[in-house]
């Protein structure tokens, strides 16, 4: 599933730019189009990913891992896993929602709780159901609602934009046309940041590939958090698209050279500590 996370990180990067301008200028009517073609987007989207893993499931992972001892129903656990993996596709596009009110402090309190509450459900879920089908239920349980605490944040954020209306062909092809570029060059770099387990798995057992999984997260945590950060840059250059070149590379300067320093600071530990944070 993880490549096709473009479905809901693309339509949220066209949410921002096609929504901060309009909610800046309190543009609400012309807003609200936007977001009900992007949640109508994102759910198209997601059931059709989720109808071809769940069907394709098995037979991917028989060409990708090599055969175990252990009894696996891929069927049901490609299905379980896309019910939480198109609920983080709604959560991506709410969350740009947010972001393109500017309204950086409760994006930050409601991240907080959908992290807090995604890592009790998983928890819950593998301490009742101590396999594989208790990992997927659990995660797919936070997933669902981290969903709803941000369907409610965004009801109160921004009422004036509910009931959602109709959209129409010009709010269709508006974002599409920033999705099609950007869903491919995303989809690309995904496929590459997974090659390396896909090549492991029909290599070895899948045990190697969970070891190896643990100790990428590591990195790959830092990578999102850096993301998140750089996610409040998108709708500021939205709106400041009409300064001055000068001021605009200015702060563009500013703000890449604090997310490399960042960068460097959250992985530089991890270099030292490797093996503490593996054992455990």
């Amino acid at each position: 599933y993880a490549p096709f996370t473009l479905v809901g990180t693309v339509l949220g990067q066209a949410m921002v730019g096609q929504l901060s301008p309009q909610l800046a200028a309190g543009d609400f009517e012309h807003a609200a189009p936007v977001l009900s073609a992007g949640l109508f987007m994102c759910a198209a989207g997601s059931l059709a990913v989720v109808a071809l893993l769940a069907l394709a499931g098995e037979a991917s992972m028989r060409l990708l891992s090599k055969p175990s001892g252990e009894t696996t129903h891929w069927s049901l656990a490609f299905f379980v896993a896309g019910i939480g993996w198109a609920a983080q596709q709604g959560v991506l596009v709410l969350q740009a929602t947010v972001a393109s009110t500017q309204r950086y402090a409760s994006l930050a309190w409601i991240s907080v709780a959908a992290a807090v509450t995604s890592a009790a459900s998983l928890f819950a879920g593998a301490m009742l159901l101590p396999d594989y089908l208790g990992f997927l239920l659990g995660t797919s349980a936070g997933f669902l609602l981290s969903l709803a605490l941000w369907a409610v944040l965004v009801r109160r954020l921004i009422p004036r934009m509910f009931p959602l209306p109709r959209f129409g062909r010009r709010e269709f092809h508006r974002i599409a046309e920033f999705g099609k570029w950007q869903g491919g060059a995303h989809f690309a770099g995904a496929v590459g940041n997974q090659v390396d387990r896909y090549v492991l798995g029909a290599l070895a057992p899948l045990s190697v590939v969970g070891q190896y999984s643990v100790a990428m997260r590591l990195q790959e945590v830092v990578h999102m958090g850096l993301l998140k950060a750089t996610e409040v840059l998108f709708p500021h250059f939205t709106v400041t698209s009409g300064d001055t070149i000068e001021r605009r590379a200015s702060f563009f300067i500013q703000a890449s050279w604090i997310l490399n320093v960042l960068g460097v600071a959250a992985l530089a530990p991890l270099i030292p500590l490797s093996g503490e944070l593996l054992t455990l």
